[in-house]
């Protein structure tokens, strides 16, 4: 058995859809995910050994979720529950091309554009009933806000607050791992605060001086995997690289 990590650092795009008193809202929004398989056997005949089981997964990780986020059930909303059940759905699309792996998706990023389109939605459902499937979690309204003290955002799967908490009083020091960091891939943290050191390894350890305003952490991805030819004979490029 052997463990694969995956990105896509090319959004991959999908429509979000909520019935809500007999009226539909949905939206077209796009996504970058980071995952991992871990792989207990393959197709011999197929893959030559395990790194070409790797490139394909790497290569074809953007393609892959984009059916599993088409063939999703109707009803099924995907921004809530951290998209639960990709996880599933992934490990069979590797079955179908004699793969046989444990998938898990450890983090999920709106583009900065499909984030505002959501907060937007947030807001318009915001007057509908609790059960209307729009249940993105606004922690604002679960804990409530110390007097004195500002948040720090994204509070999102794949990271690790050391002290386990949103607010935080300005010059507090914060410290927050990133997890979910992906073979093959740049990383480029920003976050608007003082003293921002950022340590870059298998895990991505950032810490802060706590400005007098809420702060947003950023991490963007870059892919840099070269292509490879698989046993075809045929090219397979990155995800990035591959045309509509």
């Amino acid at each position: 058995m052997f463990e694969v990590k995956f990105g896509t650092p090319k959004p991959v795009p999908f429509r979000e859809c909520s019935k809500c008193c007999d009226k539909v809202i949905d939206v077209d929004l796009e996504v970058r995910f980071v995952g991992k398989c871990e792989v207990s056997e393959y197709d011999n005949v197929r893959y030559a050994d395990d790194e070409a089981v790797s490139m394909f997964i790497k290569s074809n990780c953007c393609e892959i979720l984009e059916r599993c986020l088409k063939n999703r059930p109707e009803k099924e909303s995907i921004v809530r529950t951290h998209f639960s059940g990709l996880d599933e759905t992934f490990s069979t699309e590797l079955k179908n091309n004699g793969i046989t792996a444990k998938t898990e998706i450890l983090l999920k990023n709106l583009t900065e554009e499909s984030e505002r389109k959501y907060k937007e939605l947030q807001r318009i459902v915001s007057v509908l009933p609790a059960n209307s499937g729009w249940d993105h979690v606004n922690f604002d309204s679960v804990t409530p806000r110390p007097e004195g003290t500002y948040m720090v955002s994204p509070v999102s799967f794949g990271y690790k607050y050391k002290d386990d908490r949103l607010y935080y009083k300005p010059g507090e020091r914060v410290d927050v791992d990133f997890c979910a960091v992906a073979s093959d891939t740049n990383y480029q943290v920003t976050v608007l605060a003082p003293d921002l050191k950022v340590e870059y390894g298998s895990v991505i350890h950032i810490s802060f001086t706590m400005p007098e305003h809420d702060v947003y952490i950023s991490i963007g991805a870059e892919s840099f995997m070269t292509c490879l030819p698989n046993n075809s004979g045929m090219l397979r490029f990155p995800a990035s690289d591959t045309s509509e």
